[in-house]
């Protein structure tokens, strides 16, 4: 139930000051987005995160001093009346007496426009009400605007990031790997490694290393119409030595 020494990285919803462990948990099990915890036993500092370790396991670090917890198992009686509210995602139950709830906004949601990237997140950023993070345009797209993202007190984001699919040159394949897009050019000169280098690089370019499937299968189409399908030909593209 608690993982000392833990903590799950940049993914925050919000921070409190001065709050006990249980406090924590409590505030997490009201706020419907919420799927974890992290909890500073020298501080007495709570976030609550909008993720857990399952679904960001390469946020999940060893970090002296705190304590990580999954929201799931502790018991949702914990919250009181909020145990059976039904605030909207993006909300945060508050209990009245006599068994009585009314929903808060909490969030302005995670931001997923087209093209926004959330690999340059910082430490402290967050999307509760009131705070702020930092999002940038994904690989293969244009950036316009500020990187910084503000919540408002509505629920809405104040930002003005604009992010546009480049387009590929002429004489350029577009490719999709791992969710990135890149530009390709294929050139069926034999030359040697530096000189293709430099050809590369004035155009504005690099080398690229064919190293996922639907990289390996655009240059196959390539090369298709320059190899005979009737014979056994095996094409060398990369090779590497084992651990390298």
């Amino acid at each position: 139930m608690l993982q000392y020494g833990h903590k799950l990285e940049r993914r925050m919803i919000t921070s409190y000051d001065k709050y006990s462990i249980l406090d924590c948990v409590e505030d997490c099990l009201r706020t419907t987005r919420c799927r974890s915890v992290n909890y500073h036993q020298g501080a007495h500092f709570c976030q609550t995160n909008f993720e857990n370790r399952t679904n960001e396991p390469d946020l999940y670090t060893e970090n002296y001093g705190w304590i990580y917890s999954d929201i799931e198992d502790w018991d949702k009686g914990i919250a009181g009346a909020c145990s059976v509210s039904n605030c909207s995602l993006n909300e945060k139950c508050i209990p009245k007496p006599f068994g009585q709830y009314t929903c808060v906004l909490s969030d302005c949601g995670i931001p997923s426009n087209e093209g926004f990237s959330m690999e340059d997140i910082q430490e402290w950023d967050a999307i509760g009400i009131a705070r702020g993070i930092h999002i940038r345009c994904a690989l293969g797209f244009n950036q316009q605007g500020s990187e910084f993202f503000v919540c408002r007190s509505n629920g809405s984001w104040r930002m003005d990031l604009n992010c546009t699919l480049r387009t590929c040159p002429v004489g350029y394949t577009e490719a999709t790997s791992n969710v990135t897009k890149t530009c390709l050019r294929f050139v069926d000169t034999p030359t040697l490694y530096p000189n293709a280098t430099l050809d590369c690089k004035k155009d504005g370019g690099d080398l690229i290393k064919l190293d996922t499937e639907p990289l390996k299968n655009i240059f196959l189409k390539f090369i298709d119409g320059y190899i005979d399908t009737t014979t056994n030909n095996n094409i060398w593209i990369q090779a590497e030595e084992d651990g390298e």
